[in-house]
């Protein structure tokens, strides 16, 4: 007779921290490697199960004497948690046992795979704001151009009414002279009504729009990924899934003054207040597992009209929150709250408070110039072909995928076949396993 030692060895670089470990087992099977991977994992029979390791701290050593001499084995080895969940395994093969010698036979461990099928809450943080800037239309060029005058008409008296001409000037395509005519005579009676008549709260809005742009050229988007299949095919690919755009993260910086600050940010659903159609922003795809758990995720289309999102979060939200009252306000309202036509169309020929010079010459071009301003922002970018990589982890460890971690989307615009690196980044947990923050909008 002789007998076996067995040198279980987890890699210093493997998934888990040795910590993660309660214990390992290891035993002798009556065949090899390659028939006992071919089994399920709980149907391999042991011909000897070797005694427990246990505290298991990456590199410890089991044995059994009492064999029988010139009996082969495989050496099987698994590491496992206090609960018995398994989490690495390994398998060495001819491990012949020698009357009167202690067989010595490492095994050195790998991880089990993961498992991947789930629901998980993912937040997205794309940066879009050199390529809208770079855009040939002129569209972020016309809306800093507004944001900057309103921000002015906000904040300093005295310039609002010729700021505000020279603004309509532009949206009308009144000729420079003519312009400079209007800004000197009608300007400061539009600067003089504006003081008077205004209510603060139409100020502080002014600052709020360009809080509003930033979403365009930082947009955080939060959703879902589903993965439909436990583990990868034979080729390593995760097959049918779907990543789910559902609602976009805000946060108001200027002149939000809630005591729970709190209140200054808010994921607004994409749905109910955007206003665009439900379900419409997902897409199916397919993901590779490679080594190190790495995850990459196949190319896949996302349509997204940020402008139309971003006159939502004004309109659906931030006005009415500003103003106290339900929503939506529309533009054209607040607008009209800012410039008291009645006020200015006395002041102007016909001098008339009914005349509709001011609705029909001020408020109608301002309100639609900037309506237009925001949604026409990031046309061309609306439609993005998206791939990634991420790296998932098993936090717990229960052998289950838990988060994403570090991802990074490669995106091409349009039509355009050039993908551009690193262009957003995103993480995610599974539902379950998720901070509170990662809340998304419910679907019904």
């Amino acid at each position: 007779q002789g007998g076996v030692a067995i040198r279980v060895v987890y890699p210093a670089d493997g998934r888990y921290p040795v910590d993660a470990f309660g214990s390992a087992k290891a035993g002798l099977f009556a065949g090899t490697c390659a028939e006992a991977l071919a089994l399920p994992r709980g149907a391999i029979g042991l011909a000897h199960a070797l005694p427990d390791i246990a505290p298991f701290d990456g590199d410890e050593s089991t044995g059994m004497g009492g064999l029988p001499d010139g009996r082969t084995f495989a050496a099987i080895a698994s590491a496992e948690t206090e609960a018995n969940v398994g989490l690495a395994w390994g398998c060495t093969d001819g491990v012949a046992v020698r009357g009167g010698q202690v067989v010595m036979a490492t095994v050195s461990l790998s991880d089990d795979p993961l498992e991947y099928k789930g629901t998980f809450r993912v937040e997205h943080a794309l940066e879009l704001s050199e390529l809208l800037a770079a855009q040939q239309n002129g569209n972020w060029d016309t809306l800093a151009q507004i944001i900057d005058v309103l921000r002015i008409v906000g904040e300093e008296p005295g310039r609002r009414g010729p700021l505000l001409v020279g603004l309509l000037c532009e949206q009308l395509g009144v000729d420079q002279q003519e312009c400079a005519f209007l800004q000197a005579f009608v300007g400061p009676v539009l600067d003089g009504v504006i003081e008077d008549a205004a209510p603060p709260e139409a100020l502080q809005a002014l600052a709020v729009i360009g809080d509003v742009a930033e979403i365009l050229g930082r947009p955080r988007i939060v959703g879902e990924m589903v993965f439909a299949e436990s583990f990868p095919d034979p080729q390593g690919l995760l097959l049918n899934n779907e990543s789910r755009w559902q609602g976009i993260r805000f946060a108001w910086r200027n002149g939000c003054d809630f005591p729970d600050r709190a209140r200054c940010e808010r994921v607004l659903s994409l749905v109910d207040d955007a206003g665009l159609p439900r379900r419409s922003i997902a897409a199916p795809f397919d993901a590779r597992v490679e080594a190190n758990d790495q995850l990459l995720i196949g190319s896949h289309i996302m349509r997204l009209h940020f402008g139309r999102i971003a006159l939502g979060v004004l309109e659906a939200w931030l006005l009415p929150e500003i103003f106290g009252e339900p929503g939506p306000i529309r533009l054209v309202d607040f607008f009209g709250r800012l410039i008291p036509c009645g006020d200015l169309n006395e002041a102007v020929p016909p001098f008339n408070r009914q005349s509709g010079v001011c609705e029909a010459t001020v408020l109608a071009p301002l309100a639609q110039g900037v309506t237009e301003a925001i949604e026409n922002l990031g046309l061309g970018l609306d439609v993005m072909s998206i791939q990634g990589r991420v790296t998932v982890a098993d936090e717990f460890p229960d052998r289950q995928v838990d988060h994403l971690l570090d991802g990074v989307w490669d995106i091409a615009f349009g039509d355009s076949p050039d993908v551009i690196p690193e262009t957003g980044t995103f993480s995610g947990c599974r539902v379950g396993s998720c901070p509170e923050d990662l809340e998304v909008p419910e679907e019904p």
